[in-house]
């Protein structure tokens, strides 16, 4: 009889460890399985999250632990929340119910980003020297400490390297590059999607090939020409100069190239004359167009007849 009782006590006791190891609300704790039994029970992505900020975890964010998250179907957002709190630690892992060190802030505080959920950052020439700031919004009310950026996930492109304000060093290889930053201080952290696009230099295109202006008298002046200016690299910012032609205005429209999204086939400059102080002949100049670290310089030919020369 008293054998029969201590091993009903036995299996109790091993079927209450059971339970106790496959429901959080009885180990007090989240693990990964966890996150992944409430994204196949059909919770959302933000109730997920939520979830993870609310309450003490230990998850393994080990490289193939990771990969066996999202192979299973995990979004990004909900990884970085894991990864965050993992970063900060918990209060399972402190003790005494202290309140953890840090957490991301609300949904409605985070910058906003583009329709692929990560922030574009300026593009980046291989070879080149590169230095972009990160800007990630942290809860203004903290005045405790500065903020420190890490790699929460992906990879920067090689020769690349996190500063204390952004990206710095000289990439190495082409490619378009997702990665995550964490920004953290004592009181919150932030965790944001970033993309980079490391190409060769900007090309700079600038059309017609040569522009050609006549008057049939120094009075009279012809009517302006334009060129359109477009490059490889969109809202590329490039500078114009006359060379040779004191007789020569010119005016850019707004000194960038077009966006991808844009209707427009290349900014305007615009080319004007003004022959009132020329004598009868034929006078050549050119206009000069460059970008910084641009893979080439075009040179407009501009071509003045005034007088008899027609």
């Amino acid at each position: 009889m008293r054998r029969g009782i201590l091993a009903f006590t036995l299996l109790f006791a091993l079927g209450l460890i059971r339970v106790s190891a496959q429901h959080p609300q009885l180990r007090h704790f989240l693990l990964n399985r966890d996150i992944l039994a409430l994204a196949s029970a059909g919770f959302d992505e933000q109730t997920i999250v939520n979830t993870i900020l609310a309450k003490p975890s230990r998850f393994d964010t080990a490289a193939d632990a990771l990969a066996s998250l999202a192979a299973q179907g995990l979004s990004q957002r909900i990884v970085q929340a894991m990864l965050v709190a993992k970063a900060c630690g918990s209060p399972a892992d402190l003790g005494g119910g202290r309140p953890a060190p840090c957490r991301p802030e609300p949904e409605a505080r985070r910058p906003q980003t583009g329709a692929s959920g990560s922030r574009q950052l300026p593009r980046a020439a291989m070879g080149e020297d590169y230095r972009t700031p990160i800007d990630i919004h942290l809860d203004r009310r903290c005045l405790l400490g500065d903020v420190s950026l890490s790699l929460a996930g992906g990879a920067l492109p090689k020769g690349l390297q996190l500063t204390m304000s952004g990206l710095a060093g000289v990439p190495r290889e082409m490619g378009l590059f997702h990665f995550v930053v964490l920004a953290r201080n004592v009181c919150t952290a932030v965790p944001v999607s970033l993309q980079l696009l490391v190409t060769g230099k900007p090309i700079l295109e600038a059309a017609p090939d040569e522009i050609a202006f006549s008057c049939p008298s120094p009075a009279q002046s012809p009517a302006p020409r334009t060129i359109l200016v477009s490059s490889t690299w969109p809202n590329l910012t490039y500078a114009v100069e006359k060379r040779n032609a004191d007789w020569l205005r010119v005016t850019q429209a707004r000194g960038v190239t077009p966006g991808l999204d844009s209707a427009i086939t290349g900014d305007v400059v615009t080319l004007s004359v003004d022959p009132s102080k020329l004598k009868p002949g034929v006078y050549r100049g050119s206009v000069h167009f460059s970008t910084w670290d641009g893979a080439n310089s075009p040179d407009v030919p501009v071509v003045l007849v005034v007088g008899s020369q027609l």
